[in-house]
């Protein structure tokens, strides 16, 4: 069986139909058509190309690309396709930890450093009964901050590439 890549995706995908990315990933073959093109250079892979290694008739997926094309899931230019939308390979994941890993422990001792500052914000917090410190810092910290603001700096810095 074919490798095939997942799909996260944040935020409001729309309506679940042809447009929707979520929707079009789980379409025959659009997993092992985005693993193969991740696991290759930028428009280096034509739909010949994919076809073959994934021992399918072209004609079986290039309908697929086409849609895939139009939602701008990939980018097709003279020489092949691309993906449009950031990717983390299984191959990827060592050297994000070992760029990550010194800059993650600071940042996790600056946060514990500043544990009664950031109880004492989140105690004004209507929710905090139900939820509880942790969680809310968590969702404040890490999702907030981490997810959004971090990534801008780390793209600003060189660290990051956003696509």
């Amino acid at each position: 069986m074919p490798e095939k890549i997942d799909l996260f995706y944040c935020g409001d995908a729309g309506n679940f139909d042809r447009h929707n990315p979520l929707y079009l990933f789980k379409q025959k073959w659009v997993p092992e058509i985005l693993f193969e093109i991740a696991n290759s250079n930028r428009y280096e892979l034509t739909g010949n190309d994919i076809a073959s290694r994934l021992n399918i008739p072209t004609a079986d997926i290039d309908d697929v690309l086409t849609d895939m094309k139009n939602i701008g899931m990939v980018s097709e230019d003279q020489t092949g396709y691309a993906i449009s939308f950031s990717t983390i390979l299984e191959k990827d994941i060592s050297i994000i930890d070992e760029f990550s890993r010194p800059i993650a422990l600071k940042l996790g001792e600056k946060i514990i450093g500043k544990t009664q500052e950031l109880k004492k914000l989140v105690s004004k917090i209507k929710c905090l009964d139900e939820y509880g410190y942790r969680r809310i810092l968590y969702h404040v910290i890490g999702c907030d901050i981490l997810d959004g603001t971090a990534i801008n700096e780390f793209a600003g810095s060189g660290i990051l590439k956003i696509s």
